[in-house]
């Protein structure tokens, strides 16, 4: 009887944990059922986990959330534009989140560090738009929205947001020192960009 009993047990046993073990998916499975979902409805970026908000905020800084979009069974897909003004309005790719909140790493790309933008902007600046107005935005929040709301009015344009000179960034120096950088010309910018460059060819040295 006892032996009968231990048998009965072992096999629910293992009968649970192959279920569980079929049930658990890996992130890359995950990922392709949120981009193939027919069920994806946009909702608000406030409506993202605050995990997940903290995650853009944090590893994302540079970028603003251009569209929000959840498959109610696997997660959610969240399409990100630069903010930077090395690329700004430009397309950055797509970052994925469980259900829960959770991001989602493509085995490809795990190990993999994120590059830092080597320059954050000070704010106000003032930002120019293809028809000829200007708005002065005071924070990253209000600069997202600036260039994301132009985007959805103008989406067959080619033409790009810009920010207006003079502008301010901050930056670290050899000591890691915050210092600042004012461009106020197309010369100035163009120093940004190789200083931005040779830093990024020391890393990968």
């Amino acid at each position: 009887m006892k032996s009968l009993l231990k048998f009965s047990l072992l096999t629910l046993f293992v009968f649970i944990y192959s279920c569980n073990t079929e049930s658990v998916i890996s992130d890359d499975e995950l990922i392709e059922l949120i981009i193939n979902s027919k069920d994806k409805v946009s909702i608000a970026e406030s409506d993202l986990p605050s995990i997940s908000l903290n995650y853009l905020d944090k590893e994302f800084e540079d970028n603003y959330v251009d569209q929000s979009k959840l498959a109610p069974k696997y997660g959610y897909e969240i399409a990100l534009r630069s903010m930077s003004p090395l690329e700004l309005g430009l397309e950055k790719g797509d970052v994925y989140f469980d259900l829960n909140g959770r991001k989602l790493e493509k085995s490809k790309d795990k190990g993999k560090k994120r590059s830092k933008a080597c320059f954050k902007l000070k704010y106000p600046v003032n930002l120019g738009f293809p028809d000829g107005t200007e708005l002065e935005v005071n924070n990253r929040k209000e600069h997202g929205e600036a260039i994301k709301n132009w985007h959805s009015v103008n989406k067959d344009s080619k033409k790009r947001v810009k920010i207006l000179y003079p502008f301010t960034v901050l930056l670290y120096d050899k000591d890691k020192n915050v210092i600042e950088m004012q461009i106020s010309s197309d010369d100035d910018f163009k120093a940004l960009k190789e200083k931005c460059s040779s830093k990024l060819g020391e890393k990968k040295d």
